[in-house]
């Protein structure tokens, strides 16, 4: 994909975020010039003031999607990404925020994976009528569980789909299984 109208030649477009063409080094370089992360609550402090940054100030940027924004010079990042490389000195190319919420940046809900690996663990749609993940109620009153896109079986009951759905994805996905809530 090429540069986006306005956008500097030596900028490539990364989802929703603006990507300097810079190394891991680089990158980290800046972020500790001008930041200040904190590993057990997640949170960002700006190191010096200038360009709209204030010296001690939390920066509480939120984007629409739920993520932190993180602007170094011009070029915003996910703050979940940056926190990664200020810890482990690298940027992998996935990372998953264990418990789903996606502004919670502290070092031990952040991990490392695959793309199949993030996608395993991902919330229930909105949209979605059903009262759990994998679970579809047939005409006949009875509950059918799928587990991408493998019949697991026929269930009397929505609670029985669930529970063996669960199992399902614990032996496909293990860690990164996004699991039913059964009351």
């Amino acid at each position: 994909m090429g540069p986006l109208p306005g956008c500097p030649l030596n900028y490539i477009y990364a989802g929703d975020t603006m990507k300097r063409n810079t190394t891991d080094e680089e990158l980290l370089e800046l972020c500790n010039k001008y930041l200040i992360y904190n590993k057990e609550n997640g949170a960002f402090t700006n190191k010096i003031s200038g360009k709209g940054r204030i010296k001690g100030k939390e920066i509480k940027t939120i984007t629409k999607d739920g993520y932190t924004r993180i602007t170094i010079n011009g070029v915003q990042y996910r703050g979940h990404r940056i926190a990664f490389l200020m810890s482990n000195g690298y940027l992998p190319e996935f990372l998953d925020h264990k418990n789903n919420i996606r502004h919670d940046n502290r070092l031990e809900n952040l991990r490392e994976c695959t793309r199949s690996e993030n996608n395993q663990n991902k919330l229930k749609r909105r949209s979605s009528r059903a009262q759990y993940i994998g679970v579809e109620k047939l005409p006949g009153g009875t509950y059918r569980t799928k587990c991408k896109s493998i019949h697991v079986g026929c269930y009397p009951t929505a609670i029985e789909a669930a529970k063996a759905y669960n199992e399902r994805a614990i032996e496909l996905y293990g860690e990164f299984a996004f699991l039913n809530k059964i009351n």
